[in-house]
């Protein structure tokens, strides 16, 4: 007899245990649930954190695109079309010839080469002496009517010009050009870019 209460009594126990964890079981729940909540809003508050952090670094990205410096002289000295200002210390150079024979219409000098004539962009500094009619490179060399140059430099259409030389500049030149071409020939911005051919 006193086996059977033994045996009584643990089911009993093992009852109540069960009826224990039944009730704890919504309680379990309810804890898992608020860990996911918690858990979720601490994963929504960081997003926004990441998202600020990528949209300043594209913003702090360097800029691709500068200003133009501001004109520092006139664009043109007589016939003579300019740069209006000095190149910059790590100006990249165009790779064309420009070669032919000086030759002056007007108020226009043009290079003139295999029957075609281009109106010219010299560099900065080049002036214009009226008295002998000739060409005064920033190097010191003087180029006269009728001369024969060569140089470095290329030949551009309007918008190109506009964006390399200048609004001022360009304007001038191009009401010179001629409408076979609508070219203009322009000199890189150097003192020696261009000068007398030799030989």
């Amino acid at each position: 007899m006193h086996h059977a209460v033994v045996k009584v009594r643990l089911v009993d126990v093992s009852r109540s245990m069960a009826r224990s964890a039944w009730a704890l079981l919504p309680l379990c729940l309810l804890a898992a649930c608020a860990d996911d909540v918690a858990n979720t809003a601490t994963a929504t508050d960081s997003t926004p954190a990441r998202t600020a952090s990528t949209t300043t670094s594209q913003q702090s990205s360097p800029g691709t695109i500068e200003a133009q410096p501001a004109d520092t002289g006139p664009p043109a000295d007589g016939p003579v079309v300019k740069y209006s200002q000095p190149a910059p210390s790590q100006t990249i150079a165009m790779a064309a010839e420009v070669a032919g024979v000086l030759t002056l219409d007007g108020d226009c000098l043009y290079i003139e080469r295999d029957t075609k004539r281009y109106p010219m962009v010299w560099p900065y500094g080049t002036t214009w002496d009226a008295g002998s009619t000739t060409v005064m490179l920033p190097s010191g060399e003087s180029i006269p009517l009728g001369a024969h140059l060569i140089g470095g430099g290329g030949y551009l259409h309007e918008v190109n010009l506009r964006d390399y030389v200048g609004d001022q500049a360009a304007t001038i030149a191009l009401d010179c050009a001629d409408d076979a071409t609508g070219e203009v020939a322009v000199v890189n911005n150097y003192d020696d870019a261009i000068g007398l051919a030799t030989g």
